[in-house]
């Protein structure tokens, strides 16, 4: 029962065109079975036989394996060993245990690669069929008889959406007067003109006068527009613009072909585009049951089936051509319904619209994250997040009212509040229409701002880092001195600091110590900037006070061109930073009104003095290479960095005032060491001995 199951499987595989391996034991009587050989006789199946020594194993076991549509010759290797297996017995004789990584790598790799082809064959034959039009609609506009009623000339030149928009408000008008209160629809062939008084709303000077002016009328009259699109070269109100009369009515499908449940279902379509509309409109006029064809949901049985319009092929090789035909069986109807569906039933890729320049790879990892959380709260509460983006097309306001259920299930879960921010920019980046229309669910997030502001890092001041520096030379922790220095005294941020090699860094021995005036800097190129994509993708960073040119020099100077500065881990430095804090009497909330010191901290101090010495907000913001002066001013902290030091206890505060002014000590402690050759590690055990320079 369990092979015939698992033949089942690969059946079904076989005639949705996916993917499939089946692997049954290599003496199996069930290989020799009618129904697995009448299967091995179908094109796009086949038998594999591979050893598990030629994938990396001790021992010698052979697999036998059934794919359908995958090829796996890459995978399946014959034994090529000279010597002896080890014999499988003991431990090593229980199930699975002559399976190897390699051979599960080799399959894997096999399965990307008929996957990654499927993908690329989908997405070059993908057919985007996505616009304004809908097919009711034009229908009814060609195939009712229309009259004119009013005629409305304009006294100047106008931008003809605001002519739009005010024609609108003068039917309107007409329609209070004789029919009001009433709900109706109204075709316009101006989307722009069309969703501003639908809204209510536009950015645009001039639609705004006219959207107040409808909006007003409606309120007043008790009148519910329903705006509707209607392409120009259909819409009966052409005719008369161009000083022609009215087409008369098209014998096409006509309003008695539109019933509720038609109209109904063409509601629920995608609205499509020129062509694709107009083959619709054909294949409606051909086969009128399509039009009632249910459309498959995204959560249906048959939602994964690979149905396209078309697919590119090559000549059949049956008539002497090269070429296979198609991979499977593609009906008129099923093609159909791929351009009546709402959206593409079988999503190729879906999370490469993530994968655009400018966008790093951590970032939309965060996103696919927050997106597979929202999807699994969705699917608790009988939703689907297609299914959302679907809603969001019609009925933008449940998508709001989702989006702040969501957001109060995750405050009150304690999660933090970049968990709902990313969710809704996942949302509107697959979703760009619903951009400016989420402005209720935004609200809910400034309010939880409101109630948990975000709390920034804490700027360190210098005669913190005059300790830090002390102590890490001291301690023989050269480099961990000159990434300070680098990240407080030239702004550096400490992925940017931690990435740089000895290449990078240009020190007054790289230009000469006789280039006059100003050679006592250092420089340091930034390969992989932060603002890269959104400013100068070249940048580099100085430092230019005095202590700290000596403290990068002594600390890099010897390394080789391709050594980097940092050689350690990430971790490690956040460890050595937290030790040098407390060895300077800095324990974990010493200011309980402020946070914590942490590696952030760096640039924040070093942009603060910056500041209190120039005065110069753009100086500063040059120098740090922030974008705009309202980022600069996050990281720009006079008060906090001021007043850490007035609150920290008067004894911990004295002995931070003494590491401090030891510093020029420290410094000649440790060129002293290095004189004579005397390894850093070694400097703390002179100290404890005694032992230092006269």
């Amino acid at each position: 029962k369990v092979v015939s199951r698992a033949l089942a499987l690969v059946k079904k595989c076989l005639s949705t065109g996916a993917a499939a391996v089946l692997e049954l034991p290599f003496a199996s009587p069930a290989w020799g079975a009618a129904e697995l050989v009448a299967l091995c006789e179908k094109p796009g199946v086949g038998l594999h036989t591979t050893a598990s020594c030629s994938h990396g194993s001790s021992f010698l076991k052979r697999h036998r394996f059934l794919s359908a549509r995958c090829c796996l010759t890459a995978a399946c290797k014959p034994c090529t060993c000279v010597g002896k297996h080890r014999p499988v017995r003991g431990k090593s004789a229980r199930p699975n245990r002559s399976h190897v990584p390699g051979l599960a790598f080799a399959l894997a790799d096999c399965f990307e690669t008929e996957l990654r082809g499927r993908a690329a064959l989908l997405r070059e034959q993908d057919l985007d069929v996505a616009g304004l039009e809908r097919i009711a609609l034009s229908d009814l506009a060609l195939s009712l008889d229309w009259t004119e009623e009013e005629v409305w000339a304009w006294k100047g030149q106008v931008h003809i959406n605001i002519l739009e928009a005010s024609a609108l408000g003068r039917l309107f008008k007409r329609v209070a007067l004789e029919s009001a209160p009433l709900r109706f629809c109204a075709l316009c062939d101006s989307q722009v003109a069309r969703c501003a008084v639908i809204k209510g709303r536009s950015p645009s000077p001039g639609l705004r006068h006219a959207t107040r002016r409808t909006s007003a009328l409606c309120l007043a009259a008790g009148l519910y527009p329903a705006g509707l699109f209607c392409p120009t070269r259909w819409i009966p109100a052409d005719g008369p613009t161009r000083d022609r009369p009215i087409d008369p009515p098209v014998s096409t499908l006509g309003p008695g072909f539109w019933d509720r449940e038609k109209l109904y279902r063409d509601g629920t379509r995608a609205r499509l585009k020129r062509w694709a509309a107009n083959w619709v409109r054909l294949a409606f006029a051909v086969r009128p049951a399509l039009a009632s064809l249910p459309l498959a949901p995204s959560e249906s049985r048959y939602a994964g089936l690979p149905f396209r319009a078309f697919l590119g092929l090559d000549f059949d090789s049956t008539l002497g051509y090269p070429g296979e035909g198609p991979p499977y069986a593609v009906g008129f109807t099923l093609g159909l319904s791929f351009l009546l569906g709402s959206s593409p039933l079988l999503t190729v890729g879906c999370r490469g619209r993530f994968q655009v320049f400018g966008v790093f790879y951590a970032s939309f990892q965060v996103a696919f994250a927050m997106e597979d959380l929202f999807a699994s709260w969705l699917l608790r509460r009988g939703r689907i997040w297609e299914g959302l983006l679907d809603l969001g097309r019609r009925e933008p306001e449940q998508v709001n009212e989702v989006f702040i259920w969501y957001g109060q299930w995750l405050y009150e879960e304690g999660l933090p509040y970049y968990h709902y921010a990313e969710t809704l920019n996942a949302f509107t980046t697959e979703s760009p229409n619903m951009r400016r229309q989420l402005q209720a669910a935004w609200d809910l997030a400034f309010a939880w701002q409101r109630q948990e502001p975000p709390t920034h890092h804490t700027a360190l001041p210098w005669q913190v880092l005059l300790a830090l520096l002390s102590i890490a030379l001291l301690w023989g922790w050269d480099d961990v001195a000159g990434i300070l220095a680098l990240c407080w005294g030239g702004l550096a941020r400490v992925g940017e600091a931690m990435a740089a090699r000895r290449c990078d860094l240009v020190l007054p021995e790289d230009v000469g110590k006789e280039c006059g005036w100003g050679s006592y800097q250092v420089f340091m190129s930034i390969l992989e900037p932060k603002t890269r994509f959104k400013s100068a993708k070249h940048q580099c960073l100085k430092v230019d006070q005095p202590d700290l040119v000596a403290i990068v020099i002594f600390a890099f100077e010897k390394l080789s061109p391709g050594e980097r500065l940092w050689s350690r881990s990430g971790s490690t430095l956040r460890n050595r930073f937290r030790k040098l804090l407390l060895a300077a009497g800095l324990q974990e909330r010493a200011v309980p009104e402020l946070k914590d010191f942490d590696l952030a901290s760096l640039r924040a101090g070093g942009a603060t003095w910056l500041m209190l010495t120039t005065e110069s907000p753009d100086y500063v913001r040059r120098r740090g290479r922030w974008i705009t002066t309202k980022v600069m001013e996050i990281y720009i902290q006079e008060v906090s960095s001021l007043m850490y030091l007035p609150r920290l206890p008067a004894e911990t505060r004295a002995g931070l005032f003494a590491w401090a002014n030891g510093f020029h000590e420290a410094f000649a402690f440790a060129l002293w060491c290095r004189k004579l050759s005397i390894q850093p590690h070694l400097r703390l055990s002179l100290l404890k001995q005694g032992l230092y320079n006269a």
